[in-house]
C-alpha cells in the first residue's frame, strides 16, 4: 500500500500463487491485496487499518471501510481515514450482566 502498488481483488489462484506463496517463501515483503486502508490518528499520521481473510479481497476492504465509518472516521481529501471533526466522544454503553 505504501509503495504505491495497486491493491488487487484477484481470484483465489492468483492470490495463492502470485501473492501468498511468494510472501511465505520470503521472495517478497509485499502482499498487494485489498484490505488495508490508510488512517491517521493524532500524533501518528501514517498508519493503516487492515482487515484480512475474507474472499474476495474486496470484502476485506468493505469491512474495513464500514468499521471505520461506524467508529466515526471519514475519508479526507487525500483518501486517508481520519476521525470526523464533528464526532463527539461518547460514553461507553452500559452493560448489564445476567444472573
Amino acid at each position: 500500500m505504501w509503495d504505491g502498488k495497486p491493491l488487487v481483488n484477484s481470484n483465489i489462484c492468483v492470490i495463492v500463487c502470485c501473492h501468498f506463496c511468494p510472501w511465505v517463501c520470503g521472495c517478497t515483503k509485499q502482499m498487494a491485496l485489498q484490505g488495508p486502508v490508510p488512517i491517521s490518528l493524532p500524533g501518528h499520521p501514517d498508519l493503516c487499518f487492515v482487515v484480512n481473510g475474507a474472499y474476495p479481497a474486496s470484502e476485506d476492504l468493505a469491512i474495513a471501510e464500514e468499521t471505520l465509518t461506524s467508529c466515526g472516521f471519514a475519508k479526507d481529501a487525500s483518501n486517508v481515514w481520519v476521525k470526523s471533526a464533528d464526532q463527539k466522544r461518547l460514553a461507553p454503553a452500559t452493560q448489564i450482566m445476567g444472573n
